[in-house]
């Protein structure tokens, strides 16, 4: 995960390992729906919540990071995803949609 956030610009070169494991836990619920098994259902999840709550902990311990603009779009694509589906409560099955794409 540290490689993947560092080349894509969402974290620097120096953190201390308090910073890097909080980033690890926010990745982790971040890709909660791509690697659950079966359908995930949006309508029942509390990602959101979890999400705020670790960003909210990053931020309030110092954690200040731009990263850059391919970065932030692809974030926010992400994010509207699952907002929309939250709103819709859906339930999708990530693993069938992806796996093509994650093949080598």
């Amino acid at each position: 995960i540290r490689r993947v956030a560092k080349d894509m610009g969402l974290v620097g070169e120096e953190m201390d390992a308090a910073t890097e494991k909080l980033l690890e836990e926010l990745f982790a619920i971040s890709f909660e729906p791509l690697t659950h098994q079966g359908p995930y259902d949006y309508g029942t999840s509390d990602m959101s919540l979890r999400l705020r709550d670790k960003g909210v902990t990053l931020r309030t311990g110092g954690f200040v990071h731009t990263p850059p603009p391919v970065s932030v779009f692809f974030h926010r694509k992400f994010g509207g995803i699952h907002l929309l589906a939250t709103k819709l409560k859906a339930q999708v099955d990530w693993q069938p949609i992806m796996t093509p794409y994650l093949e080598n």
